[in-house]
């Protein structure tokens, strides 16, 4: 296959531009600002009637087309909508005629721009758009099925192969990009257009090494049908007073850390709710109350593909009877639409009054009395005359015991 391949496009007007020195530069930037020529003479190579060159290629009508579909196109406010771009190609045209955009090679070499990509105040990505290509993706063109590279905005992104559709002269590769989002506004929201930017040739030549050479190089841009839906607000009939924002179709399972506690100790209630919707954009809500227990923070995330909410609960009271059934609200888009409680099993506690061993008894009592002989009060200082009158009453003694024995030695003598 030849080192010129093209990919998706939008729309209907082609735009053409004359090539330049930017389609070596190596950031993936747009091309220049490009005319507008009918789409016949853009794939024609705009030479006007007459023989081919040695080597040109005859385009198609129209290689290049891209739908924009959403799903569903009037969902509730929250619910996970699917935004695809499917992009036809005429596989003669991506085998003969495509080029390169950037000097880092791409599976498909072309650029798709949509501003509302990364999302806006009422539409947020429901994961962050991936840039990256992972390193044993399959970036041939054979088989179906293979992820393939392309530029989105200033990065990269992968493209799903899908199965392959017949036209009267030939065959069309068909490729799905696909990205989820969360309406969080009611009311109209509009999509606008997308561009796709490639370039291309009509006519090679054989260069020095053997291999095809561009001699005219084409910059085109072609833009998607602008789209809009009508996002639709919860109903207010049945619906449950701890009800937040969860929309789908999920299930829940409640289990305790620990199932016999003292009182005064703390154990996690933890809620995991898998299934398909908002899972990781609802704000979470607190149980009901649970008797004897008291909430003291909740730790929230998401793992393999399920929500975890995990409740600190401290014990307040003895307690031996199970902690009733949790239930939490949601809202499925249907059809039909409707409120559901979801329901966890009841969960066996025991919560038993404190009764130390006699080993932390003992403990306890000494530091009991440790504490205690630190907190008696001390006896006040004596103050300082009283220390010098003992001071001099003792020296008084002293000489006059000395005096005595002096004496006494004298009338021995």
């Amino acid at each position: 296959m030849k080192p010129f391949q093209l990919l998706p496009a939008l729309g209907a007007a082609l735009l053409i531009a004359e090539p330049s020195a930017a389609t070596t530069a190596t950031s993936l930037s747009p091309p220049r600002a490009a005319i507008s020529i009918p789409a016949h003479a853009a794939a024609s190579g705009a030479q006007g009637a007459g023989s081919l060159e040695a080597g040109e290629q005859q385009v198609p009508a129209a290689p290049v087309s891209l739908k924009l579909e959403v799903t569903p196109r009037a969902p509730f406010l929250h619910q996970r909508i699917k935004v695809e771009f499917l992009i036809s190609i005429d596989e003669r045209f991506l085998q003969d005629n495509l080029l390169q955009l950037f000097r880092q090679e791409l599976d498909l070499p072309v650029q798709l721009h949509a501003n509302w990509l990364r999302g806006n105040d009422c539409l947020r990505p429901d994961a962050e758009i991936q840039t990256a290509v992972s390193a044993d993706a399959d970036t041939g063109l054979s088989g179906l099925d293979p992820r393939l590279s392309l530029a989105l905005e200033d990065g990269r992104a992968l493209v799903e192969r899908l199965p392959d559709q017949s036209h009267s002269t030939g065959r069309n590769r068909i490729y799905r990009l696909t990205h989820h989002f969360v309406p969080g506004c009611a009311g109209p929201l509009a999509f606008e257009a997308a561009r796709l930017d490639y370039a291309f040739a009509n006519a090679f030549r054989l260069n020095a090494f053997g291999e095809p050479e561009a001699l005219e190089r084409r910059q085109a841009s072609i833009q998607s049908e602008p789209l809009t839906m009508d996002v639709q607000d919860f109903p207010e009939q049945n619906r449950p007073l701890a009800f937040t924002d969860a929309v789908g179709r999920f299930s829940l399972e409640a289990e305790l850390s620990s199932n016999r506690i003292f009182v005064g100790d703390s154990v996690q209630l933890t809620m995991r709710i898998r299934g398909e919707g908002n899972l990781e954009s609802f704000q979470p809500s607190r149980p009901d109350p649970i008797p004897g227990f008291h909430f003291l923070g909740l730790a929230d995330s998401f793992e393999n593909g399920e929500r975890v909410l995990s409740y600190e609960l401290q014990s307040k009271a003895v307690r031996t009877k199970p902690i009733e059934p949790i239930q939490w609200p949601s809202f499925d888009p249907g059809p039909p639409a409707v409120y559901r409680i979801l329901s966890s099993e009841s969960m066996p506690i025991e919560v038993v009054a404190a009764q130390p061993d006699s080993a932390s008894a003992a403990e306890q009592a000494g530091q009991a009395e440790k504490q205690q002989a630190a907190d008696s009060p001390s006896p006040p200082p004596s103050p300082p005359w009283l220390l010098g009158l003992v001071t001099t009453l003792l020296a008084a003694l002293g000489a006059f015991a000395w005096l005595r024995l002096r004496k006494t030695a004298k009338r021995s003598s």
